[in-house]
Order: C-alpha cells, then structure tokens, then sequence
C-alpha cells in the first residue's frame, strides 16, 4: 500500500495539486464508498449514482492544479456529489416535461422561464451562505454538504456540541431573513431547495 494512504486531507490536497496519482488512488479508496451511498440517497439507481461518483472523481482529477477547497476535503467531494445528482434530477424532470403533449411553443417558453427561476434562486442561496460569518458557513457546509451531525461537526472542528448548534441556529435565522422574498419562486416552482434549508 503506498504512503499516500495515510496522508492527512491537507496532503492529499497537495498531493492532488502536484499531480501525485498514488494520492488520487488513496481519495478513491478513501472516499468511494461513502460518496456512491450519498448519491444513491439522490437518483436511487445504482449504476447512475456510480456514473455520478466517478465523473466527480475525474473532474477532481483534472482540475487538480485549479483545486479550491475551503472545508475539508470530504465536505468537497459530498458538496460535488449532491450538485451532481441534483443536475441529473433536474435534467431528468426537464426530459419529462419535453416528452409530455404540451404544444412546443408553450413548452419552451415555460422550460426557459422555470429555468430562469430556478438559476436565480441558487444563486440566491449561494450568495446568502457566502454571506454568512466564516464559522456559521463552515458548520453549515458540513451539516448540509456532508449530512454530518452536530457531534461529528463538534469532533471534526474541535467545538463544542454546543457551540455547533448555536452556530447552526444563527446561521438558520440568517438565511430565512435573507430568503424569505424567494418562498413565492420556491412554492410556485414546487422545488425542496428552500424547505431543506429551514429544516
């Protein structure tokens, strides 16, 4: 087994930078399992989720040089993940509403503006997270991204359970006061986004 398996998250990151393959074999093997039972969560098909890990895996790889990792390495990869399972979904719906009898005309106006909506409420939500205090984003990025507990965030930060949950709520409270003129978009559009967020 090569030393890069035992490399902390820091130096496989550095590793991944320098181009070090034995360092991208060890993220595979290190995180391969838990990223395929993440996306199962999502597209529930098997080969699919497999499908998703991997181009995750091969994005990682080629950017590598590019690599900006703010949380940890894992929060990264789970954060790749959902995004792309999420755009899978999406495209998947988008597939659906194309193959149903609805004139052309109205389907593309509709599909342009449905999408229209849902690009400006991401980037609402980005923008809100963005603007959250440095510890508030981190711990939210973690319990969100990653589907880590209070107590895993707590061991993983060195924070107090505690303090993990407060934090969680301040960053809560400052997303609904910032979203909240986008409930209409989200209701009308029937999307999770902004429920999961509160939840």
């Amino acid at each position: 087994m090569s030393n890069a398996a035992h490399y902390s998250e820091a130096e496989l990151v550095l590793q991944l930078r320098q181009g070090n393959e034995q360092a991208f074999e060890a993220v595979f093997h290190r995180y391969h399992v838990e990223m395929f039972r993440f996306a199962l969560k999502y597209v529930q098909v098997s080969p699919i989720a497999e499908d998703l890990v991997h181009d995750v895996l091969l994005y990682l790889w080629e950017r590598r040089q590019d690599l900006v990792i703010t949380t940890s390495l894992k929060a990264y990869l789970y954060a790749a993940v959902k995004y792309r399972a999420l755009d899978y979904l999406k495209s998947q719906y988008a597939k659906q509403v194309y193959e149903t009898d609805i004139p052309d005309v109205l389907t593309a106006a509709t599909q342009a503006d449905t999408a229209l909506q849902v690009q400006q409420l991401n980037e609402a939500i980005q923008r809100a997270i963005a603007e959250l205090p440095e510890k508030c984003r981190v711990i939210y990025q973690l319990s969100r991204d990653t589907g880590l507990t209070y107590k895993e965030i707590s061991e993983q930060l060195d924070l107090s359970p505690k303090t993990v949950e407060a934090q969680m709520g301040i960053a809560l409270q400052k997303l609904r006061k910032y979203l909240q003129q986008y409930w209409i978009i989200a209701v009308g559009l029937a999307l999770p986004l902004l429920p999961f967020l509160f939840k």
